[in-house]
């Protein structure tokens, strides 16, 4: 701005320069001016949906809820002791065979059966009547990129690790040769779980295993296309185990999504139509019929990455959930 505002004055002292030397300085300098009116007018044209025009678009979403008295239902939350497993309390056939009813529905509450079956056709939220973001979601899930930084509401506890521990070896994330492959999409059987370097089946034993050192209670998880934490918690006084991640991953991914998780300002139709053909696809595999039963679950959210191949500790000890696509 000093060069644009005394280049060129009779005061100056400094030599005068030719309007061909002068003239790309001035275009940088208006051209980063124009940037920033750019940045400006988004910021005046986001804060205009704040305060009483989003106050009285509220209401009337309130008012109009209230006449038809939707009653959404809401995704139980499973527990891995609602079931018992013979070795390790919590899960049961967790070594092959089939999964208990409980975790093949999913555990959910179902929809009025006078609607329409269609989980997309739920009269609370549409493409053209979006919720809010959900406050269940993690505060850093971001599913479009915004030029201007949020900051969500959330009702999502803060959790913190402190603690330097490293993950047991069959969890272990190698880019080059991973130590776990396991499709979130099914309940864990050799046919969908395997664990390479062990150049064999898995076992009781493999799954007690400890799953970092030295020991801890709780492990949080995440992956940047779900807009959930998986918490992951030990079901034994020595600490979360193998099993623990395993079962308890599969068990929160198999959680039925509500119209909010799907019709909501943070989900962009680019992003819908993904997470609607991964459900279209897992309508297409080995249990097709029973899958479409289900409906959208959390694990469609992570479109075709549906395959776990390790953790990688980062900040505040979270885990990273590496995934890769089906083969």
């Amino acid at each position: 701005m000093t060069f644009v505002w005394r280049t060129g004055t009779t005061s100056d002292t400094v030599l005068q320069i030719t309007p061909l030397v002068a003239l790309g300085p001035r275009i940088v300098v208006t051209f980063t001016l124009g940037i920033g009116l750019v940045y400006l007018s988004l910021v005046i044209r986001e804060f205009r949906r704040y305060g009483n025009a989003m106050d009285e678009k509220w209401k009337d979403k309130w008012k109009k809820q209230l006449r038809n008295d939707p009653k959404e239902p809401q995704p139980e939350r499973m527990h891995s002791q609602d079931v018992s497993h013979p070795h390790t309390p919590g899960y049961e056939n967790a070594f092959g065979g089939q999964p208990p009813k409980r975790l093949v529905t999913a555990v959910l509450m179902e929809r009025p059966e006078s609607q329409s079956q269609n989980w997309a056709n739920y009269p609370e939220y549409n493409s053209e009547n979006l919720a809010r973001r959900p406050k269940d979601w993690r505060p850093d899930y971001e599913a479009r990129r915004s030029l201007i930084p949020r900051i969500p509401r959330t009702d999502v506890e803060e959790f913190k690790d402190s603690i330097h521990c490293t993950i047991h070896a069959t969890l272990a994330y190698n880019s080059a040769d991973p130590c776990v492959s396991y499709d979130l999409r099914y309940f864990p059987n050799p046919s969908v779980l395997t664990f390479p370097h062990l150049r064999r089946i898995y076992n009781r034993i493999d799954f007690a295993q400890l799953a970092t050192n030295p020991p801890v209670n709780k492990m949080r998880l995440f992956h940047p296309l779900l807009p959930w934490y998986i918490d992951v918690e030990q079901h034994q006084e020595n600490g979360a185990t193998v099993q623990d991640v395993i079962m308890q991953v599969h068990m929160e991914l198999q959680t039925k999504i509500s119209a909010r998780d799907y019709f909501n300002e943070e989900m962009g139709s680019a992003r819908r139509e993904r997470i609607a053909r991964a459900f279209q696809r897992r309508k297409q595999g080995p249990e097709g019929e029973e899958e479409s039963k289900k409906g959208v679950m959390r694990v469609d959210y992570l479109e075709d990455r549906v395959v776990f191949v390790g953790l990688v500790r980062v900040r505040d000890g979270l885990w990273e959930m590496k995934m890769k696509g089906v083969l």
